[in-house]
């Protein structure tokens, strides 16, 4: 079960820090580095989960409450250098370039348009 630790010598299980998943490191009442819920940071210091959010966009954050490449929303795209999500073309799923979309990558009911590299509505 997600957010609770077991202990072994009391032969209970023990709540976690507030939206965090998992805490067998450090035991109950902390988090594990990397298992903080989403929009939540690891604080080091405290082995908890900051409430503050982590950039705009993004399911799930590193410890420098910067994005992880690979956890941005769909419609964005990862840009390492600020470690953000930035949005795609509207209409769109996925996209290479910010602004911009893949092909075949439209949502229903758009078509995309190889000039733009947008997606516009039938």
């Amino acid at each position: 079960m997600t957010g609770y630790t077991y202990d072994a010598n009391t032969e209970k299980c023990y709540a976690c820090a507030l939206h965090c998943d998992t805490c067998e490191t450090d035991g109950a009442g902390t988090c594990n580095s990397d298992q903080c819920q989403n929009n939540y940071v690891y604080n080091a210091v405290s082995k908890m989960c900051d409430g503050k959010d982590c950039t705009a966009n993004c399911e799930k954050c590193a410890t420098d409450g910067k994005c992880n490449a690979d956890k941005c929303y769909a419609g964005y795209i990862y840009e390492s250098t600020a470690g953000t999500c930035e949005a795609c073309a509207p209409n769109c799923k996925k996209c290479s370039n910010k602004g911009k979309c893949d092909e075949n990558e439209c949502m229903t009911g758009y078509t995309y348009d190889a000039n733009t590299e947008k997606c516009y509505g039938e």
